[in-house]
């Protein structure tokens, strides 16, 4: 294919091309850039969470070994379920809360 010059220092169609070739690529490339960005930070938050995930993890285990002992039994039975043992008298403290309301 013989290309004919052109005098009058125009733009080709083959300069043209190349140009029209080095932009596509240039956009192509911006837009692997910003997917690769957008990755790296979807990845350290999924890190992140893999790490907080695997924390409680840690912590259900402990809990867990702790809630075969009995004084843990004893702690929940005493607390969330309001028991006593024998022989103990329970008292209850009922404070008036209106008084504090108004106060603040």
């Amino acid at each position: 294919m013989i290309m004919k010059k052109n005098k009058k220092g125009g733009i080709t169609a083959f300069k043209l091309g190349i140009i029209s070739l080095f932009l596509i690529v240039s956009i192509h490339f911006y837009n692997q850039i910003a997917t690769y960005n957008k990755l790296v930070k979807e990845d350290k938050a999924k890190q992140e969470e893999i790490a907080e995930l695997k924390d409680e993890i840690s912590n259900v285990k402990v809990l867990l070994s702790k809630s075969k002992t009995q004084e843990f039994i004893e702690l929940i039975a005493r607390d969330e379920l309001g028991m006593i043992k024998p022989k103990e008298i329970k008292v209850v403290d009922k404070v008036d809360t209106d008084i504090f309301k108004e106060n603040k």
